[in-house]
């Protein structure tokens, strides 16, 4: 089964597929050149819409600002790329008093280990999705 995508593509973006299981693949359209990952070990850090960041607190805790004019869908990835937001949590602040993180209005302390966050934004709130394994998925 192919599931094919119901937009079409922007410039600089090619067809991907995706296994889905079960001999069913998903097309959808992904940059042709994705984002790069930015190492950062201090802050405060500004965090740019559609970045992906390998937060570094192993130096000692930090905080990451999300930007304050983003637009629905911008995204923002952060991961823990040396097994230390445990010992040295790190704060993804909001910079904006109008946004909230996961609905509550304040910033968000990173505390798990080896875990990566994308943070999505949708109408004034930066949604969190959780990788399954931090659920028991």
């Amino acid at each position: 089964t192919w599931v094919l995508p119901e937009n079409d593509p922007e410039d600089g973006y090619v067809l991907k597929a995706k296994l889905l299981g079960a001999g069913a693949v998903e097309l959808e359209w992904r940059p042709d050149n994705p984002p790069t990952w930015t190492a950062v070990t201090s802050g405060p850090y500004a965090a740019i819409s559609n970045s992906q960041i390998l937060a570094d607190t192993s130096g000692g805790a930090f905080t990451i600002n999300l930007p304050s004019s983003p637009t629905n869908g911008d995204t923002i990835r952060i991961s823990d790329p040396t097994s230390s937001w445990t010992a040295n949590n790190l704060t993804i602040a909001r910079t904006n008093g109008s946004h909230s993180i996961n609905g509550v209005a304040s910033d968000f302390t990173a505390s798990v280990q080896n875990i990566t966050y994308e943070l999505v934004f949708y109408n004034n709130n930066w949604l969190i999705l959780i990788p399954a394994s931090v659920i028991g998925g």
